[in-house]
């Protein structure tokens, strides 16, 4: 199995200590986000959230299953057994689908988001890590990181329309819809020392790659190392080894610039409306908001401990900050001024945190922790 390279203000619990996530509820006092604590399957991995059904689809990479949550209560509606050790999910709205990709059964399991139905399962290439939708051309892209291709899906049906070869090792991938572009990340031959990233253009109707670039160095890209703003057209890559952010266009594939950004930048997520991208630098524990356009940093503030995940909430103008210490367990969730990068609120939340997403009804933050078997729900408008 390939992992991620992931390697008390605010919570109040009730319950003994060392006790199961079954055990621990949470107790809210005014003024705090979390409103509660959700136990899930074991080892939950990744997140996503589904505007159409209201429900939040989580990965349990140990128990080989996905919880589905209720977005508004956080209940668990329905407990569904997928393949061996999931380690994404992707949502296609328009379809009701959700894409589960399952690592060491290189496969993606799609399920109806409206039943929880696995309606299908398929073979993909080995080591398959990450899918992403384009809603637009209704097809999925699966990264196959030991294969070293990209697997395109029927977003209707899940048949596999054709295998696509692409540099070694993909990691991450982002869609740039009205560009017509997916935008895959490899962060090259070996996972110990650092090579040059390579980005792999293709056309998001054909699957061909139609250009490749040469961005910084990174032994290992993770999820989140990718992301691309549909308004400018402008790709960023967090390139961990060389600290920099490389900005490219999707439609030309061409490097525009390169920008110094702190030690170990890691994740990149965007907010399309005030055309910023977020950049959380591992090492420094650095959050710097980045103009898209210009790609000029714009904020630079700090979270507590090791970044771990990250989501834009852009209707409540929040960023949303994972962090942990993975020795003490110690979870931290910070929330951001999306516009300012102003940190508004910093909360204790589980051991070890590693996935987030946000539902953009109810402006709940989900956040999986991969150690206690749980799920944070928080309101990130609380105050």
């Amino acid at each position: 199995m390939r992992l991620l390279k992931v390697v008390v203000a605010g919570i109040v619990t009730v319950g003994v200590a060392g006790s199961p996530a079954n055990d621990v509820h949470a107790y809210r006092p005014r003024g705090n986000p979390v409103v509660r604590i959700i136990p899930v399957g074991k080892g939950p991995i990744a997140i996503a959230s589904d505007p159409r059904t209201n429900h939040i689809f989580v990965a349990n990479s140990a128990s080989h299953s996905v919880s589905v949550l209720a977005s508004n209560s956080g209940h668990v509606l329905q407990t569904i057994r997928v393949g061996k050790a999931p380690q994404s999910v992707s949502i296609d709205s328009r379809t009701s689908r959700a894409f589960v990709v399952n690592n060491e059964s290189n496969s993606v399991s799609v399920i109806d988001t409206r039943t929880g139905r696995v309606i299908q399962t398929v073979v993909v290439g080995a080591g398959a890590l990450v899918a992403g939708v384009d809603e637009r051309t209704n097809r999925v892209f699966v990264a196959n990181a030991s294969a070293n291709s990209v697997s395109v899906l029927d977003a209707r049906t899940g048949a596999v329309m054709r295998t696509v070869a692409v540099a070694s090792n993909p990691d991450a991938l982002a869609i740039d819809s009205s560009a017509n572009r997916v935008c895959v990340l490899s962060s090259g031959d070996s996972l110990t020392s650092s090579t040059n990233g390579i980005v792999s253009f293709l056309d998001a109707r054909t699957g061909t790659v139609v250009r490749t670039a040469t961005v910084g160095q990174n032994s290992q890209a993770l999820f989140q190392a990718i992301a691309s703003d549909p308004t400018t057209h402008h790709v960023f890559v967090a390139n961990s080894d060389s600290n920099t952010v490389s900005m490219l266009d999707a439609r030309t594939g061409t490097v525009l610039r390169t920008i110094r950004a702190g030690t170990a930048p890691s994740f990149v997520a965007i907010d399309a409306r005030i055309k910023h991208a977020v950049v959380l630098s591992g090492d420094a524990h650095d959050v710097r908001l980045l103009d898209t356009q210009t790609g000029a940093i714009l904020h630079t503030s700090t979270v507590p401990l090791l970044p771990l995940a990250l989501a834009v909430d852009e209707h409540a103008g929040r960023v949303i900050v994972v962090s942990s210490n993975t020795s003490t367990g110690n979870g931290r969730v910070s929330l951001i001024d999306a516009q300012t990068g102003t940190p508004l609120q910093t909360i204790a939340v589980g051991t070890m945190p590693v996935a987030v997403t946000v539902d953009e009804h109810t402006h709940h933050a989900f956040v999986a922790d991969i150690r206690d078997n749980s799920v944070a729900l928080l309101d990130t408008t609380a105050k």
